[in-house]
């Protein structure tokens, strides 16, 4: 995956974005566009997106053509979406009208249109570490297994992405941009970005719980059967086979199934280990995070596996654990007593819990926190530029859910509230009602 994602239009900057191209790649930053990223015969639709999200950078070239181009219009969306994780520059070649589009995504963005100014830019912004001859490799030896998954009969976890317990059937459920709810009827309805599909939920019934993720949905009949919706490019989607499931957990691109008898399956995206999980046994719970999978032990200790750069797999100690819940790079677990202990990637302060007491369950979201207490308020740490954690005030809570940058709470009457981002309509839930309680 490249340093810098250059969108454009293609007939009328080609060369400028060749030139730019050139530059920093002698500067020994990677570069991705059309031009060159995309084979002959290859979908540019399935090729675009994991190069967005990969990058550090995404460089747009604004000129009259980009302004009419629609993949233009739709690869800035994405990057959009990922502000936080990414920087967005736009860099003008010409005098030409922003289009509706354009002013809406840039309206806090300057625009740049010195060229040296921006190759410094984005040297600064990637900062590529010096190549360095690697060392030869050691003499070939047989590799003796991994500890953690050679353990005698111990079963690896497994991870639920936005249901930190997959015990208690959830009935609210924060994706990363959209927002799931389960009538008392069995219907479900959902609310936000709906770009690959994950809020086409409306033909569902039977279902008794769900899970919501990154771009897709997935519910849990009534026969313990499971339907989802959205994104399957990973084959996330693909568990129509799946038979006496008890729970289900989502992650970015993964989705995690407890059987009845404490097994586990998962489909999806696998290069982290993450679906890992079929010598699990004795599982009563799981929770899938972007990477990484947790699962809770009948005996009340905790395993996992996948991604672990930020050590949110690191949970082999824990113990008189009643919950988990797997986020995007760490994992926050309720004690029996009421305590929170939290592992991984501290940014904000999103594991800052060892001070709560009372806490009656956790949901661990992208860069935030939330505990639900015993006396139904809420609790939350972590970022808060959207207002994600402002919950201080809800009273009457009997379940919460926290997404990218949006947390959902269930009341005891059936309603719903919501805090933080709201670009996609995802916290467009005040008018809910007969929201299943769980």
């Amino acid at each position: 995956m490249a340093d810098v994602f250059i969108s454009y239009h293609v007939a009328s900057a080609k060369a400028t974005v060749a030139r730019i191209a050139a530059e920093l790649e002698r500067r020994g930053i990677s570069c991705w566009h059309s031009e060159t990223g995309v084979a002959g015969g290859e979908d540019f639709a399935r090729t675009v997106p994991p190069q967005i999200d990969a990058c550090k950078v995404f460089l747009l070239i604004i000129d009259g053509g980009a302004a009419d181009s629609p993949h233009v219009e739709n690869e800035l969306g994405l990057a959009f979406k990922r502000k936080r994780e990414l920087t967005i520059l736009p860099f003008r070649v010409e005098q030409c009208a922003l289009s509706d589009w354009m002013r809406y995504y840039l309206v806090h963005t300057q625009i740049m249109s010195d060229r040296e100014k921006l190759i410094e830019r984005i040297a600064k912004l990637v900062k590529p570490s010096p190549r360095v001859t690697p060392p030869a490799p050691p003499p070939r030896v047989t590799p003796m297994p991994p500890v953690r998954w050679t353990l005698p009969r111990v079963t690896p976890p497994q991870s639920v992405l936005w249901t930190p317990s997959a015990a208690t059937r959830e009935t609210l459920s924060a994706g990363w941009s959209h927002t799931v709810g389960l009538r008392k009827d069995g219907t479900v309805v959902a609310v936000g970005w709906n770009n690959k599909g994950q809020c086409d939920v409306t033909a569902w019934r039977d279902i008794v719980a769900f899970a919501a993720g990154r771009y897709h949905t997935v519910g849990l009949r009534k026969d313990d059967t499971v339907v989802a919706a959205g994104n399957n490019e990973y084959g996330e989607c693909n568990m129509t086979a799946w038979r006496d499931i008890a729970a289900v957990s989502v992650g970015s691109w993964h989705t995690v199934g407890l059987h009845k008898d404490g097994t586990v399956v998962a489909v999806g995206r696998n290069d982290e280990g993450q679906c890992n999980v079929t010598a699990w046994r004795d599982i009563v719970a799981v929770s899938a995070g972007r990477s990484h999978t947790v699962g809770l032990r009948k005996n009340g200790s905790v395993v996992a596996v996948g991604d672990n750069d930020c050590g949110q797999c690191n949970v082999t100690a824990w113990r008189n654990i009643e919950a988990v819940s797997a986020g995007w790079g760490h994992t926050v677990g309720l004690r029996k007593d009421g305590t929170v202990v939290a592992v991984g990637d501290n940014a904000y302060g999103k594991c800052d819990v060892t001070a709560w007491r009372d806490i009656a369950a956790v949901f661990a979201g992208f860069v935030h926190t939330v505990g639900l207490r015993k006396d139904d308020t809420v609790v939350a740490v972590g970022r808060n530029d959207d207002g994600q954690c402002n919950v201080t005030a809800w009273r009457g809570i009997v379940s919460v859910s926290a997404g990218s940058y949006h947390t959902v709470g269930l009341r005891k009457d059936g309603t719903v509230v919501a805090v933080g981002d709201n670009i996609f309509g995802q916290c467009d839930v005040k008018n809910w009602r007969d929201i299943q309680l769980p």
